[in-house]
């Protein structure tokens, strides 16, 4: 085979040293929190082209980890814009460590961007990956830290709008989540509307969800329905214990 001419080799060399020193002052700044540098050395791999996920990933969870946000949503912002250039969507593992730091920081607005944003990348043409409950629930949880109710409803609705039905549908994990969150807001109302919500979607409601149902209608005041959904769990869990050893067969 040809081989290449040597100032080409020479070259190809040099970016190879070059992007193993920036591939070390990366490291050195994870290890010593310096968050700021960190992002710094991203840059310049994305300048030569390179923007690694599983390197974005760990910078912003080295950030968000340190209460450093906004300096991970810069981390998170180059996988974005790489991603975009290529018609395709940040990876699922630096989606779950921006939107996590983001629910620590109780930054609901910045977590329900960031969600929606990915959820109009379109699966599994553009998304390799399934939206979960598991990353609605860190944004809308974001919310609820923060006493947002509305801003999680609306969150919740903007999701499920770009997401078709076969992917994503909300269960009992984000159910919870907002029966949480009008319970911090004392909203015995919505509370109920959140559990008719979750009925009329079929959807069965394990212990967390009772749990947060529970709480939610004590912070709101309302220890009689606060009651009637404990009494109904201790009823469920009696009748699985009886049909579990037996008692109630004939």
């Amino acid at each position: 085979p040809q081989r290449r001419p040597a100032h080409a080799r020479g070259q190809a060399s040099s970016d190879a040293d070059s992007r193993a020193e920036t591939q070390a002052a990366l490291d050195r700044a994870l290890e010593r929190g310096h968050c700021g540098a960190a992002v710094q050395a991203l840059q310049l791999l994305a300048h030569r082209g390179v923007v690694p996920p599983t390197e974005c990933a760990r910078v912003i969870q080295r950030c968000m980890t340190l209460g450093q946000w906004r300096t991970g949503l810069r981390a998170y912002g180059l996988e974005f814009a790489s991603a975009k250039r290529s018609g395709s969507s940040p990876s699922f593992g630096s989606v779950r460590a921006a939107l996590r730091g983001l629910q620590r920081a109780r930054e609901g607005t910045a977590a329900g961007n960031l969600l929606e944003s990915v959820a109009a990348c379109q699966y599994p043409q553009q998304r390799p990956w399934r939206m979960t409950q598991e990353l609605v629930s860190y944004a809308l949880n974001a919310c609820a830290s923060s006493r947002n109710a509305e801003g999680a409803e609306r969150i919740l609705t903007r999701v499920t709008k770009l997401l078709p039905p076969d992917e994503f549908a909300a269960g009992a994990v984000v159910y919870s989540v907002l029966a949480k969150a009008h319970g911090r807001c004392a909203d015995g109302a919505s509370v109920s509307s959140v559990l008719s919500r979750a009925y009329d979607n079929d959807i069965t409601p394990d212990t967390i969800f009772c749990n947060s149902v529970i709480d939610a209608y004590v912070r709101s005041g309302d220890g009689e329905r606060a009651h009637a959904v404990a009494c109904a769990l201790f009823r469920v869990r009696a009748l699985g214990s009886a049909t579990a050893d037996g008692t109630n067969e004939r």
